[in-house]
């Protein structure tokens, strides 16, 4: 499928035609083709959870091929850069091989939750499906002691009872 299409159709799913981030692109993307898009990205996992170089790359590619923006942020307080997507393509009427409905109304549940429990719910999804089928939680709080919170881990895993995964 066309990876950077994906990206710029995600994007506009979103309330506010925007999506704050590079973490949350990838695990919205991740659990999207979780969810059934078959994207044909690749994801390996890096210290935040599950993460294509593809989802990367097609991101940047989009900026050139669509009417799509990632305006790169910096945050003065705490000096932390951050990348703003924002996306004047049309909604699809499916995105990849889900239905318009199915993809927003995950679209919605996803951006509904903090950075922090998404990168932990795409995370719990990627160890269960990579060898931690028993233990996936156990695991998370070990990779993740800090942001591994009981109240986080509890709305990560109802972001995926949500989500159907």
């Amino acid at each position: 499928m066309n990876t950077e299409k994906l990206v710029t159709e995600i994007v506009a799913l979103h309330a506010d035609r925007r999506l704050v981030g590079k973490t949350r692109l990838q695990k919205t993307f991740y659990l999207l083709d979780e969810l059934g898009m078959n994207s044909g990205a690749d994801f390996d996992y890096h210290h935040y959870g599950p993460y294509s170089a593809d989802v990367a790359s097609a991101a940047e590619m989009a900026t050139l091929l669509y009417d799509f923006e990632a305006e790169e942020r910096h945050s003065g307080a705490r000096g932390v850069s951050y990348v703003v997507y924002s996306s004047k393509e049309k909604q699809p009427k499916k995105l990849g091989d889900l239905s318009k409905a199915r993809a927003e109304a995950a679209v919605a549940s996803m951006a509904s939750v903090s950075d922090v429990v998404l990168e932990l719910a795409a995370t719990m999804v990627f160890l269960r499906k990579n060898g931690y089928e028993e233990d996936f939680v156990d695991e998370v709080q070990q990779r993740k002691p800090l942001k591994a919170t009981q109240d986080r881990l509890s709305r990560a895993q109802k972001l995926i009872e949500e989500l159907r995964l």
